[in-house]
């Protein structure tokens, strides 16, 4: 058997043979031991993201414990067929967050879409396409809150403390009353103590208005931001839509991209008791019982996880 490792010897006299004293000819079970410990192409992983709706949590998969928001599972750990389901059951069963029926998450294929990808889509997970380095990582986004108990396994330490990303983009904010400044959890300097900041990476898809608020509220470690009013210039007289975009690929011009571009968040005034409070539906009633005030089912209709205010 000839390996591809030698050339053909060159024909010898008779002399010639009798004083050639190369070693012996690598048997060919030697050269398919050699061939087996060549290195060959590594293993193909995706890298992935995790977020709540008000933002980042640490991944349980992640291999940089210095970045520990990219997880990555091996792309043959993905069922067939290679299609969106499938990718969202296999991280979320890499993560211990099961999702069989794919009806608690969103899969984005950027961080920065603004749109999720359909489930039924098909993704290529074994050549070139979907999150080839971490900084093309998919986004693995829950759309409803996480359980007390999954979110504490992940988020202690705090995500603050364990947070540190390579993006050095910062969204910049300024918290308000209704009448007046209100001192940031996270606020850098001194002489503005009503003015925060978040990366840009802990907000979730789509990166809409309402996911800037969430994570803010995160931030801050008030609820009450949530159900703030949000305003990208002093000037504007109306709020932005909770579902407008907040930013656009022009990084360095967006509103909150600078402390004095900072978002402009209002929040709420807090009553004592329950007059201003929003409600969250635990468990939604028969179809007869469901619309309130009215005779037309259809008018103001509570489903389980709808806010109510």
């Amino acid at each position: 058997m000839t390996t591809s490792y030698h050339k053909n010897p060159p024909a010898y006299g008779a002399s010639e043979q009798c004083e050639d004293k190369r070693a012996p000819p690598v048997s060919a079970k030697t050269n398919l031991d050699a061939e087996s410990q060549q290195e060959g192409p590594g293993p193909r992983y995706i890298p992935y993201r995790v977020y709540a709706p008000d933002g980042a949590i640490p991944a349980r998969k992640a291999p940089d414990p210095g970045n520990p928001f990219i997880g990555r599972i091996k792309a043959t750990s993905v069922p067939p067929p290679h299609n969106v389901l499938s990718l969202k059951r296999a991280l979320g069963k890499a993560e211990g967050l099961l999702d069989p029926s794919g009806c608690r998450t969103l899969i984005y294929r950027l961080h920065s879409a603004t749109l999720p990808e359909d489930a039924t889509a098909r993704v290529s997970l074994l050549g070139p396409g979907l999150g080839e380095t971490p900084e093309t990582a998919v986004a693995l986004v829950f759309h409803g809150d996480l359980s007390k108990l999954e979110y504490e396994a992940r988020c202690s330490p705090s995500v603050e403390e364990a947070a540190r990303t390579y993006t050095q983009q910062y969204v910049y904010y300024h918290l308000h009353t209704l009448s007046g400044e209100e001192p940031s959890a996270r606020a850098l300097d001194r002489s503005e103590p009503a003015i925060g900041r978040i990366d840009k990476m802990e907000i979730a898809p789509p990166n809409d208005v309402q996911s800037v608020k969430r994570c803010i509220a995160r931030a801050e470690g008030k609820p009450i931001y949530k159900f703030g009013q949000m305003y990208g210039d002093p000037t504007d007289s109306e709020p932005c839509a909770d579902d407008a975009p907040w930013a656009d690929d022009a990084w360095d011009d967006a509103p909150g991209s600078t402390p004095t571009a900072a978002l402009l968040l209002v929040r709420p005034e807090r009553r004592a008791g329950l007059h201003n409070r929003p409600l969250r539906v635990l468990e939604a009633q028969c179809a007869a019982r469901t619309a309130f005030w009215s005779s037309d089912l259809t008018w103001l209709a509570a489903c389980q996880g709808d806010v109510m205010h």
